[in-house]
């Protein structure tokens, strides 16, 4: 150990002091808690410095050995202190925490915690406004129909007579597609046929049909109607699924449901049971965009809903497959369906009217098998082609340049028209007698032929005779100096004529 400088005094470690900075510099902390430095005397040994309290306190007792105070002995047998440049004197101490700061960490940890989650919250709402997504407990998807609506459309494009499905007979139409007596082969469910012949029917006036995004939003444990085709691919022989085929047959049998015939095909029928439906609370909040409801009902990859079959048989029928497969699997429900409503608000929001013909024919498939269903959707579009045709009439109306052509044939009576006959006839024999009375006895010159008041009888005569259309328009005519609010008033006091 070096041998300072008598001549220099020394710091608490036994080093020589720098003259020139009396300064009192402290060694780094690791407690985070900036020591209070006592000056050492420049003339005084370091040993000859009093004990205090602090100094005579064991270091065994503290938590860090640089928290008690190192008098000088100590620190010219440690290597660690040996020619440091720090001075030191005096470090606090700190306690073990009490219950009371325990408490108070925890709640705070409690705190952190909660404002963490608001914040994720916050985010996650953030983000959804973002983004467009769609909710289908409000809305049609009919962006997952547009292959499908994109075929009608162009069939109707090339039609030169049809722009849309037939609206004619729609409760006939729907009655002949919905008939027991049809013909048809029973198929693979023929050693069924003697039992379910004489059961009840499956569907009754209280089954809805079940759209996409009705089956979207089934939740678990829910209870639905399913029917299926008997010339469904999976039922088939050839490249159908056995495993499927041999238990929809003991589901079938179980609950002996009589089939259902539709368009000419029969349609057997069993119960459903939701037990699992992992996508529904996101689609009901709205938590998906339009790019990510199409991958959910793709074929490969793509999500769906379990049910279970009365013979506890769980089977996993996947989105694209029911509305792909829309006309020969069917899926009912006797809960109250508010989904016709926004049947109606997405026909309404189409402008295209070739465009519409093919929404209304593709939900008018998606509702096979609901005959109330069928006539709303035919009879909604029905309507809507006739605001379509009204509203364009008008605007070719109102763009029109005025014809004088198309307006005297607006007016034009024929000369055998029975009031036009009426009103001749009798001005012809009332001019008749006023001539006859001329040459019959003298007049005077100055005398009108016509009176005035015979006029004014024949005025009342046209007004009351004529047909309205073409009275208003010819008073419209000699009166066209008057204010158009004058002509409305005095029109609205004439009584209603024949037509």
């Amino acid at each position: 150990m070096l041998n300072p400088s008598p001549n220099r005094p020394l710091n608490l470690f036994g080093n020589a002091t720098n003259p020139n900075n009396d300064e009192t510099t402290a060694p780094p902390t690791t407690t985070g808690v900036e020591p209070s430095p006592i000056a050492v005397s420049h003339v005084e040994n370091a040993a000859s410095i009093p004990a205090t309290d602090e100094t005579l306190l064991s270091p065994c007792l503290m938590d860090h050995r640089m928290e008690c105070l190192i008098d000088a002995a100590f620190a010219d047998q440690s290597p660690m202190l040996v020619d440091t440049k720090y001075r030191v004197s005096s470090f606090p101490t700190q306690a073990s925490p009490d219950t009371n700061t325990i408490k108070a960490s925890t709640q705070n940890d409690r705190q952190s915690s909660l404002k963490r989650e608001q914040v994720r919250n916050m985010l996650g709402i953030q983000n959804k406004r973002n983004k467009a997504t769609v909710r289908p407990a409000s809305s049609m998807l009919l962006f997952l129909r547009e292959s499908y609506i994109a075929q009608y459309t162009n069939a109707y494009t090339t039609s030169q007579k049809a722009r849309g499905p037939s609206i004619n007979n729609n409760s006939k139409i729907a009655g002949n597609a919905w008939k027991w007596d049809h013909k048809f082969n029973w198929g693979p469910f023929k050693l069924l046929q003697p039992k379910l012949s004489g059961g009840q029917f499956a569907i009754s006036v209280n089954h809805n049909r079940l759209l996409l995004e009705d089956i979207m939003l089934l939740q678990k444990g829910e209870r639905i109607l399913f029917m299926i085709s008997s010339n469904h691919q999976m039922l088939k022989k050839k490249g159908g699924n056995p495993k499927f085929l041999r238990n929809i047959l003991e589901s079938v049998k179980i609950d002996g449901m009589r089939p259902q015939s539709f368009r000419k095909l029969i349609y057997l029928a069993c119960n459903l049971v939701v037990s699992a439906n992992p996508t529904r609370q996101d689609l009901h909040d709205g938590n998906f965009t339009a790019q990510e409801v199409t991958r959910l009902c793709t074929a490969t990859g793509g999500g769906g809903v379990n049910f279970v079959m009365s013979n506890n048989y769980c089977h996993l029928f996947k989105f694209a497959d029911i509305i792909q497969q829309s006309q020969t699997i069917l899926f009912y429900s006797s809960s109250t369906i508010q989904r016709m409503q926004h049947v109606k608000k997405a026909m309404r929001n189409v402008k295209d009217v070739t465009r519409l013909g093919g929404v209304a024919a593709r939900m008018m498939d998606e509702y096979l098998g609901d005959k109330t269903g069928f006539i709303e959707v035919s009879n909604h579009y029905s309507l809507l082609l006739r605001e379509h045709d009204f509203v364009a009439q008008s605007n070719t109306y109102k763009n029109a340049p005025i014809s004088t052509k198309r307006f005297t044939e607006y007016l034009a009576l024929a000369d055998k028209h029975p009031a036009f006959v009426q009103f001749r006839d009798a001005l012809d024999d009332y001019i008749k007698k006023e001539i006859d009375n001329l040459y019959g006895k003298f007049s005077e010159f100055t005398t009108p032929l016509i009176s005035q008041a015979a006029i004014a009888g024949f005025a009342d005569k046209f007004k009351t005779t004529l047909p309205a259309i073409q009275y208003n328009g010819i008073l419209m005519l000699l009166n066209k100096h008057v204010s158009t609010s004058f002509i409305c008033h005095h029109l609205s006091q004439q009584p209603s004529h024949p037509n």
